[in-house]
């Protein structure tokens, strides 16, 4: 289903959760207009928080279709606030109250999106959507970005050559600084 999607948080940042926002849409690849997917409540993407001292599991509170916004639109949005999940041992516990106590100014942490169901849509003509397109805010506060990796390799005399960068996304797509992950 592609690869995940992993924000490094360092624990020198706190993010307000109470603000902080995440947008997922449907590209619309083929401006053919908007594109909606079918499923309803399918748990369609899938979170984890994590830290030295453990990982918060999504229990139930997946992202489902009606979390995604079709295309063409702003996308609809989803609080990670008073989501509910699971650690390793079994315990219930908020995404909030996970937070707080295993992140900020205690250990890096990472938020991992990964797309666990496919993205079937409601179309007839484009049964499945190649990806997600994804925004996340968090009012003023600093919000952390992935990075992107770029490898290339050239020839010399014989001699080969690799380079490896790692690079702070911006955006992929102009509209409304959506970025994508696959």
């Amino acid at each position: 289903m592609g690869e995940p999607l992993q924000l490094l948080i360092p624990k020198t940042t706190t993010v307000p959760w109470n603000t902080a926002l995440l947008r997922l849409r449907i590209p619309d690849i083929d401006a053919s207009g908007p594109l909606a997917f079918s499923g309803g409540t399918t748990p369609i993407v899938n979170w984890i928080l994590s830290s030295e001292s453990g990982s918060l599991i999504a229990s139930g509170s997946q992202l489902t279709a009606s979390n995604i916004g079709a295309s063409k639109g702003a996308g609809a949005t989803y609080s990670f606030l008073s989501k509910n999940g699971l650690t390793l041992d079994g315990t219930g516990i908020t995404f909030s109250d996970f937070y707080t106590s295993n992140c900020p100014g205690k250990s890096d942490c990472t938020l991992k999106l990964s797309i666990s169901a496919p993205l079937t849509l409601a179309s007839t003509t484009s049964p499945l959507a190649p990806y997600l397109e994804y925004q996340f805010s968090a009012g003023t506060a600093v919000v952390p970005l992935q990075y992107a990796t770029i490898t290339t390799q050239g020839y010399s005399a014989g001699f080969q050559k690799s380079i490896t960068r790692s690079i702070r996304q911006q955006t992929s797509s102009e509209a409304a600084d959506f970025t994508v992950f696959q």
